[in-house]
């Protein structure tokens, strides 16, 4: 019971509560000392009731605190626990399996429950002595495994090296956590582990990511499901992953639980078999990966709120050509007859993202909602984001902007150009809210005016209505959901700060969740903040100064975004940037931050061009060209990846200057400065690994960073954190005489 400051007065007598009341009348306060005194009582007791409640949440390991993890550990017989922060990765799940991992050690599901327990990520264990050929013995005599796989089973010559293989292997000699490892020897376990993410928008309507057409007209064949219209891999949304999902800790992983991208073969062999069935007028077959139960992707044409149906879709390869496919197909129904003509609407390659329609069924407009693969959360996209800045009560402007939902007047636009002219009209020290609550493209330039002491955020969010009256909705200024939805701005962004050169309190523009085709520029004027948050920008972001004065207090913020360059040729305060990519790979004269006179602030980022700026503190980065910085004397550079030909103030443990130490000869120098560099999975922007090191790159990159994670744009996600904190579980639980070794699952090649 949370006590209040009414009900402790209600437990007096009512002469101290009427002398109370005289009190407060005659000296002119809102309140009498004694309502103050039980007011202030009654702070303190419900911080104790707060207090004692936790204090009994702390008995359980689902809700304790962080805190008293490692001492419920400690009673099960725990001494290892993770070294990755709280944010990042949290032992409860470990913790929480413990007795049951103890009571079916050293099998293959408990090996699976323990790799996801210690990294967080989707898992799958092989037994790869099951998977080798033998001879068999007559009382264990096992039909289906042969000793050549069958050629005309293509689905599993296609799973030849995944780990789902059907296929058996002769032996080989190598051991899986050898320097050279291989899989098909008795001894080996392999752990195959998948660290990228599959996000994806929610199945409905409005928040489908608009599709890209390969060319403009009113009615295009051909679409893009990317929104930057280029080739990139649908992923498959894990159906069994999570027990809240209804699985269970001794379910085996199957294809249809990893996020990896989506292969053509099954899913056409699904389609197929769906419209057979309908030919043969029979029962529908199962479908894994076109059920009612998260399908692996929807595609919805023009204002339909239902999506095409999964039997008007075929699989087909778009490698070596996009034609349109034909608008029926005959099935011969299976007990013989005429041939049944169905109806095909469209044709989707999941490898490439790519959709063509058949003549006559043309859309206006494509949404989709698929998942794509990425290592974090970052960029803008279709993921949770944390709400910033949202529920506030200080919030004096919001509107709403959306091609999907009815308009609304003063509540909700159809475009973004009205809901900034509305706010270009609020007055200095407005605090404001833009929510783009779809994932359409917007085809838009926007001048934004930031006058004295506002704030404004656009932000990629949802506006929910709250029934204040049975059939009445309203949408109240503050509130706001930014996950899953991200918008696509196709224009140029203009930002003008409006105060005055002499004033203190310049306004702030927050950006966040925005796939921004275009630049995005600061004109002259006064601004105070820019920060850009889960952005994804394909042309500069650009600081103009316009005389003494101007801009010269403005500080930038770059956050978990995706950044074609930053041009800074004014001097303002500084220039800020977290989790971030920085330029374009594979252009090594493109700058990727010119910063003239001012500082930079860098951390945990990945910046593929040369940079300029006055002084420099840089921590756990990566550098692909020079880094020169105009004043040596300040400023640090720590635990990062230097080109050849930076000027920077004396590093501290960089690679790879602390690699070569006390290298003696050019010869010597030179063979570890090209040993000791950066190798990545992907230097394609479209590729879901890109950016993210190799793991058989040097050691000195992979584990550099100030905690011993990867440096780079990725350290915050402690990977080989992760992977030691399993590899020092894995000798407690395997049997004996076998040996463990971990498998990361990448996508090879973008199509």
């Amino acid at each position: 019971m949370f006590w209040t400051k009414e009900q402790l007065l209600a437990h007096l007598p009512d002469v101290y509560r009427e002398r109370d009341a005289e009190i407060a009348a005659r000296d002119g306060l809102a309140e009498g000392p004694l309502s103050s005194l039980l007011g202030a009582i009654a702070t303190q007791l419900g911080a104790v009731e707060d207090s004692v409640e936790q204090l009994y949440d702390n008995w359980f390991v689902e809700t304790c605190q962080p805190w008293v993890l490692p001492y419920i550990g400690e009673l099960l017989g725990i001494s290892r626990l993770p070294s990755t922060s709280s944010a990042v990765f949290t032992p409860r799940a470990f913790i929480a399996n413990a007795m049951g991992r103890r009571r079916r050690k050293g099998t293959p599901g408990m090996l699976q429950q323990l790799a996801r327990d210690s990294t967080g990520w989707h898992a799958h264990v092989v037994e790869y002595f099951c998977h080798l050929a033998q001879n068999q013995h007559l009382n264990l005599y096992r039909p289906t495994e042969f000793f050549t796989p069958d050629l005309r089973d293509a689905d599993a010559l296609e799973r030849l090296s995944s780990p789902f293989t059907v296929t058996n292997r002769l032996p080989e000699i190598r051991n899986i956590d050898g320097s050279y490892p291989g899989r098909f020897n008795i001894p080996n376990i392999g752990i195959h582990l998948w660290p990228l993410l599959a996000m994806t928008p929610p199945e409905s309507a409005r928040f489908g990511i608009e599709a890209r057409p390969q060319a403009e007209s009113a009615t295009p064949a051909r679409w893009y499901l990317h929104p930057l219209g280029v080739p990139a891999p649908l992923y498959n949304r894990p159906l069994r992953s999570d027990p809240s999902e209804g699985a269970l800790v001794t379910d085996r992983m199957r294809e249809r639980d990893v996020p990896e991208p989506l292969r053509r073969l099954p899913l056409h062999l699904e389609l197929e078999a769906l419209r057979q069935s309908t030919a043969d007028g029979a029962s529908l077959p199962p479908m894994r990966y076109f059920g009612e139960a998260r399908p692996v992707f929807l595609l919805f044409v023009n204002n339909e709120t239902e999506p095409i149906p999964a039997a008007e879709i075929r699989i087909v390869d778009f490698t070596h050509g996009w034609p349109a496919p034909a608008a029926t197909q005959a099935y011969t129904p299976s007990s013989g007859g005429p041939d049944v003509a169905l109806p095909i609407r469209c044709a989707v390659d999941p490898l490439r993202g790519q959709v063509a329609f058949a003549p006559g069924a043309e859309p206006t407009q494509l949404r989709s909602v698929h998942a794509y693969g990425f290592s974090m959360k970052m960029g803008g996209g279709p993921y949770e984001r944390p709400a910033e800045g949202s529920d506030q009560e200080d919030v004096g402007f919001q509107i709403g902007v959306s091609r999907l939902l009815s308009p609304v007047p003063d509540v909700i636009v159809d475009s973004l150009t009205d809901a900034i002219t509305a706010w270009n009209s609020q007055a200095p020290g407005t605090r404001g809210v833009i929510c783009v609550m779809d994932s359409m493209r917007y085809s838009e330039n926007l001048p934004i005016a930031i006058p004295e002491g506002s704030h404004l955020t656009l932000v990629a969010a949802d506006w929910p209505a709250v029934e204040t009256d049975p059939g009445v909705l309203e949408r109240f200024p503050g509130i706001f959901s930014p996950d899953r939805i991200r918008p696509h701005l196709r224009g140029d962004i203009e930002i003008a700060g409006t105060a005055p050169a002499s004033s203190a309190n310049p306004g702030t523009l927050r950006i966040d969740g925005l796939l921004i085709e275009g630049s995005l520029t600061v004109v002259p004027g006064h601004l105070g903040n820019l920060i850009l948050s889960h952005c994804t920008l394909t042309e500069n972001v650009t600081i103009e100064s316009g005389g003494p004065g101007r801009n010269a207090e403005l500080r930038v913020l770059l956050q978990k975004s995706r950044i074609h360059r930053v041009q800074c040729p004014a001097d303002l305060e500084t220039i800020a940037v977290e989790d971030c990519i920085v330029g374009v790979p594979n252009t090594p004269e493109t700058p990727a931050v010119n910063a003239g006179d001012a500082a930079l602030d860098l951390k945990r980022s990945t910046f593929w061009g040369p940079i300029t700026c006055r002084e420099v503190e840089a921590t756990d980065c990566i550098f692909m060209r020079e880094l020169i910085a105009q004043r040596t004397q300040v400023g640090c550079v720590r635990y990062s990846f230097l080109a050849p030909g930076s000027n920077v103030p004396r590093p501290f443990r960089c690679q790879p200057q602390l690699a070569i130490g006390s290298a003696t000869g050019p010869a010597a120098t030179e063979t570890i400065a090209r040993r000791v560099r950066p190798l990545f999975e992907s230097m394609n922007p479209a590729h879901p690994s890109y950016a993210r090191l190799h793991t058989s790159g040097p050691e000195e990159i992979y584990r550099g960073a100030e905690n011993r994670t990867e440096m780079g744009v990725f350290a915050s996600l402690e990977a080989p954190l992760r992977e030691d904190f399993l590899r020092g579980n894995l000798d407690d639980f395997l049997r004996a005489g076998l040996v463990a070794g971990l498998q990361y699952e990448m996508p090879s090649s973008t199509p």
